[in-house]
């Protein structure tokens, strides 16, 4: 793993001399886009993090995260008094909405609208909504903070940001035959083995 300045200390020397045209976490937020995209439409366990949203008695929306790129299960109403274990909450029919105005309960359906995800009926008692969803990789701001993915993809961070750097964003789709086949071996090697801790407060 290495952190940002690392990555621009690997770099320096092979700058061409002219001004980079793009900043360095810039083109590192580009090539971390790049990925964490392509790890999403491949499927690949990399990105699925647990996310626990709380819902107050009588609130029955809960942001969801900002780099939330897709669920991969179904969301699940946690804690419920009396039961020992979640309540698989269903999606929301169409034209459903207006018969839950008013009405409190232990929610059974949920519909993502924009950034929040909604469940119906509205609580009437404090809930937690538990599901699996795949995170975009949260990018670097500082000189200290890692680059994403814990050291995976490191070879292709430094050979493409670089490439960003000098020649701007369109690098990134130059360099796609060569991202595909190097990012494509990783994810497939790799992904199966990622164990990821399921934590219930």
């Amino acid at each position: 793993m290495m952190t940002a300045d690392s990555l621009y200390s690997s770099l320096t020397s092979r700058f061409t001399g002219k001004p980079p045209v793009e900043d360095m976490y810039s083109a590192i937020g580009i090539v971390s886009d790049y990925l964490s995209t392509r790890l999403f439409l491949n499927g690949s366990k990399l990105l699925n993090e647990e996310v626990s949203l709380r819902y107050a008695s009588g609130v029955n929306s809960a942001g969801l995260p900002d780099n939330m790129l897709g669920t991969v299960e179904p969301p699940f109403v946690l804690n419920i008094i009396g039961q020992t274990g979640g309540i698989d909450l269903l999606p929301l029919p169409s034209g459903y909405r207006s018969s839950f105005v008013g009405v409190t309960g232990t929610p059974e359906y949920y519909e993502i609208k924009g950034a929040d995800l909604f469940v119906y009926p509205t609580p009437n008692k404090a809930s937690t909504v538990v599901f699996e969803a795949s995170l975009a990789a949260i990018k670097p701001t500082t000189g200290t903070d890692l680059i994403p993915f814990n050291g995976l993809f490191d070879y292709i961070f430094r050979e493409v940001v670089l490439l960003v750097m000098l020649q701007g964003g369109s690098a990134v789709m130059q360099a796609d035959a060569y991202l595909s086949k190097t990012f494509d071996a990783i994810d497939r090697n790799r992904a199966n083995r990622t164990v990821i801790p399921r934590y219930f407060p």
